[in-house]
C-alpha cells in the first residue's frame, strides 16, 4: 500500500495506533500471540536480556487488548442500535467503572463516575478509531431516547488490514477464516484479566442475548441472561440472586 500525504496525517493523529489495536482484536486475532512473542525477542535482544517493566509492558497488546475485547467485542456488529437504557450498554459501563483503574493503567482511558453508558461506549471505540453515530432521538413522546447505530468504518483500513494478514501469515502458517467483525477467542471470568485463550463458538454465542434462559455449568437450576458484552454476561437465577460469568459458562436451554 503507497503512503499517501493522507495516510501521513492520520498517523500523526494516531490513527496507526488505533487501527492496529482493531486489526489485533478481530481480523487479525490469531495472530497476536504470535506478535507480542516477536516483540519480546527483540526487546530481550536489543537490551541484552534486560527488560524495563514500562517499556516491555507498552510493546505488548495483549493484555490492553484481552481487558478492551471483554467490555466491546459485541459492539463491533454493523446495523445495530444502541440506546443508553440498552442491558448491554448498561453492563458494559458498570464493568468500565468498576475496571476504571486498570483502563486507565492498560489504555490510558479515563472514565468517572458522570459518564453515560454510551459516552463509555464511544470513549472505548475511540481507542480503535470508531464510534457509535447518532441517529436521532426515537420512541414515544413519554420514552423518547437518543439512538446510537455502528458502521463500518470506510477509512482505508481493510486494504491496510488485508496487507497486515499477508504478512502475519507468512510469520505463521495459519489460515485465517475470521471476519474483520466476527466474535473474538477471548475468554472472561468474574474479572477482566483472563490468563488463557477460549474458542468461541459463533453460532453459540449470538444466541445468548438477554432474555435467554441458560443453565450454568457452575451452578444447579437455571438462569436469565440480563445482559452481554459477547464474552460476559450478567445472568439472574429465579431467588434473584446475580453472576458475572463466562460466556462459554452457559449453555442455552431448550425450548
Amino acid at each position: 500500500m503507497s503512503i499517501t500525504p493522507e495516510l501521513v496525517a492520520k498517523d500523526d493523529e494516531g490513527w496507526y495506533g488505533k487501527i492496529l489495536s482493531h486489526y489485533y482484536l478481530t481480523v487479525g486475532r490469531q495472530y497476536l500471540i504470535d506478535r507480542d512473542s516477536r516483540q519480546i525477542r527483540a526487546i530481550a535482544h536489543h537490551n541484552k536480556n534486560r527488560l524495563w517493566l514500562p517499556d516491555f509492558n507498552r510493546s505488548l497488546l495483549s493484555t490492553s487488548l484481552r481487558l478492551l475485547e471483554t467490555l466491546i467485542i459485541g459492539l463491533l456488529k454493523p446495523g445495530v442500535e444502541y440506546r443508553g437504557s440498552d442491558p448491554n450498554l448498561q453492563l458494559i459501563a458498570e464493568l468500565a467503572l468498576a475496571n476504571k483503574r486498570e483502563l486507565k493503567t492498560f489504555l490510558g482511558l479515563t472514565i468517572v463516575e458522570s459518564d453515560t453508558p454510551i459516552k463509555i461506549a464511544q470513549k472505548l471505540l475511540s481507542l480503535l478509531g470508531l464510534k457509535l453515530t447518532y441517529l436521532g432521538r426515537l420512541g414515544s413522546r413519554e420514552q423518547r431516547e437518543r439512538v446510537y447505530v455502528f458502521e463500518l468504518c470506510n477509512d482505508g483500513r481493510e486494504e491496510i488490514f488485508a496487507s497486515w494478514l499477508q504478512r502475519d501469515s507468512a510469520f505463521t502458517p495459519v489460515e485465517s477464516t475470521i471476519d474483520i467483525y466476527s466474535v473474538s477467542t477471548i475468554g472472561k471470568d468474574n474479572n477482566l484479566s483472563h490468563g488463557a485463550d477460549i474458542e468461541i463458538e459463533p453460532e453459540k454465542n449470538k444466541i445468548i442475548q438477554p432474555g435467554t434462559i441458560v443453565e450454568w455449568l457452575k451452578a444447579k437450576g437455571t438462569w436469565i441472561v440480563e445482559a452481554t458484552t459477547g464474552i460476559v454476561a450478567k445472568i439472574k437465577d429465579k431467588c434473584g440472586k446475580e453472576a458475572l460469568v463466562n460466556c462459554q459458562e452457559l449453555k442455552c436451554c431448550q425450548s
